[in-house]
């Protein structure tokens, strides 16, 4: 696997609630197939760990959207990329 910077993904739902209904459903396939999920909370952005076995996904959810990286072999490695996606995303987009 061993990639250095991750997939990043975004998806703009029609509404809220279909975002966090995203987020769940993409919890229970964490918790089924994967090892394992966490909460951390970088600069108020609340983010999901999921240790994926042989790679990790980090997922926020905020208002209608849905973003993250995925298929990340460093569980560090991928909340600092999540962590500077987020945070830039929340400058560029969201304007915290």
């Amino acid at each position: 696997m061993n990639q250095e910077c991750g997939d990043v993904f975004l998806s703009d739902q029609d509404k809220p609630n279909l975002a966090r209904a995203t987020v769940s459903e993409y919890i229970k396939f964490a918790q089924q197939f994967g090892e394992g999920v966490e909460t951390l909370t970088i600069r108020g952005l609340e983010m999901l760990v999921c240790d994926m076995v042989d790679a990790y996904d980090v997922v926020f959810q905020k208002g209608p959207l849905v973003g993250g990286v995925s298929s990340v072999d460093d569980r560090k490695f991928a909340s600092r990329l999540e962590s500077t996606f987020g945070r830039r995303f929340q400058t560029r987009y969201l304007d915290l």
